[in-house]
């Protein structure tokens, strides 16, 4: 199973009205084999452009970041049911890095050369009208 991190953005309602909201979304990923870990409350926050939910603009919204582990069947099924709730502005998943390091950042590693160069034709195709050289 993966670990994912699902930010979501709940309408700016009452206290009441956003913790079912999330007790509902929340209800819908343990139903769908998810195991949650985390939920972080970021508060309420201006949103980054006026959203459309349900018919009214929505301007603001509650931020919450979900970590999870489960199938990607259940999340796929938790996500559909979360784009078709009403009080949902935005819900979206991603994977969570589990540590992979390319080999040259590992400890006692040399260090990388890519052996990238400029290119050689540089001062002659620079001048030219359109990057070309002219033969």
């Amino acid at each position: 199973m993966a670990q994912y991190e699902m930010p979501v953005i709940i309408k700016a309602l009452g206290n009441e009205a956003v913790r079912s909201a999330l007790k509902r979304h929340l209800l819908r990923l343990i139903d769908n084999n998810q195991v949650i870990f985390d939920v972080k409350n970021l508060g309420l926050k201006r949103l980054p452009q006026a959203y459309r939910v349900a018919g009214e603009k929505q301007y603001e919204g509650h931020y919450f970041l979900i970590n999870f582990d489960g199938p990607p069947d259940g999340l796929r099924q938790a996500k559909l049911l979360a784009h078709k709730d009403s009080e949902i502005i935005k819900c979206h998943s991603c994977r969570i890095d589990d540590g992979w390091r390319p080999p040259c950042k590992a400890p006692n590693a040399p260090a990388c050369e890519f052996g990238e160069i400029r290119n050689p034709n540089y001062e002659k195709t620079n001048k030219t009208k359109h990057g070309f050289r002219a033969f």
